[in-house]
Order: structure tokens, then sequence, then C-alpha cells
């Protein structure tokens, strides 16, 4: 009878750390890998859509942090690698999310935040955040910019094109 107990509070055991492995694998996303920006410039050249994001949420962000932010994406939005790309504008905020078309800035439209990122996860984007330190990371189809309260006007740019015959 101890055998049977036993035998079946091993089987139990198994089983739930097997289910424990299995949740945890089902929760935890997989990373994105790094790239490095001359790779991400060659993808950022043949795109035809780019998303400018400015994410201002979060507690801690403090106002001139979120001015900073605004501006480098305003700082980008000029830069001239991007002057043939679609590109869709969007500021997260606590609540709520703008959108606007670059070239059609009158017409802003509020959505709730999980529709933006939604609408920004396949394309192309610049996404500008709050950091403890400025530093940019690069992949696939993003660029991540983080900016501090020290950042400078005109930080924010891509102006050169490495290869001229990527340009579309």
């Amino acid at each position: 009878m101890f055998e049977k107990i036993q035998k079946n509070q091993i089987i139990i055991g198994i089983a739930g750390i097997i289910l424990i492995i299995i949740l945890y694998l089902a929760m935890t996303e997989p990373t994105e890998t790094e790239i490095t920006p001359d790779v991400f410039l060659s993808k950022l050249v043949t795109s035809n859509n780019l998303n400018l994001v400015a994410d201002l949420r979060g507690n801690t962000i403090t106002q001139p942090n979120k001015v900073n932010i605004m501006q480098c994406m305003t700082d980008f939005s000029g830069s001239s690698a991007l002057v043939k790309k679609n590109v869709t504008l969007y500021v997260l905020d606590n609540d709520k999310c703008y959108t606007s078309n670059l070239h059609n800035i009158g017409d802003s439209v509020e959505l709730q935040v999980q529709d933006c990122i939604s609408l920004i996860a396949n394309d192309m984007q610049i996404y500008i955040t709050q950091g403890d330190e400025s530093n940019t990371m690069f992949y696939n189809n993003k660029m991540i910019v983080h900016i501090t309260e020290k950042y400078q006007l005109g930080e924010c740019s891509i102006q050169t094109i490495t290869n001229p015959s990527l340009v579309p």
C-alpha cells in the first residue's frame, strides 16, 4: 500500500513540475535579438512605412522628460532619411493614445493604448521612451531610443544614408 501511495505522489509531483514548466514557457515572451545600426538603417531605408512612437506612460516620468521625448519625436520627423516615408506618429499616454499621419497632422485620432500597440507592432518603428541613461537599441523592426532630462535639441535624427543605392 505504501508503494502505491509513494508511486502516486511521485507521479503527481512530476506532473506538477511539468505543468509549472509549461506555464512558465507559455507566459514568457521570446526575447528579440539586437542588430547593428547599419542593418537597421538598411531595413528602414527600404521600408515604406514608419511609426514614430513617443511613450509618455508611467508614474516616474517627469514633465521635462515628457517634453524631451516629444522633442525627440519632432526632431526625428524632420530627418532627411524619412522624407519619402509614410510616417505615422503615435503618442502613448497613461490612458489614451493619439495618432496622426506626419503629412496630415490635423487629422489626429484618439485610441486606446492597447489598440495603438497592436497597430505599431508590424511596421518599422522608432520607439522613444524614458531611460536612466541615453542609449539606443536596434532590433529587426524597431529602434528604441531612451531619453533623459539631459536631451539636447537635434540629437534625434537620421540624416545620412550610408548607401545611397538603398534609397527607394
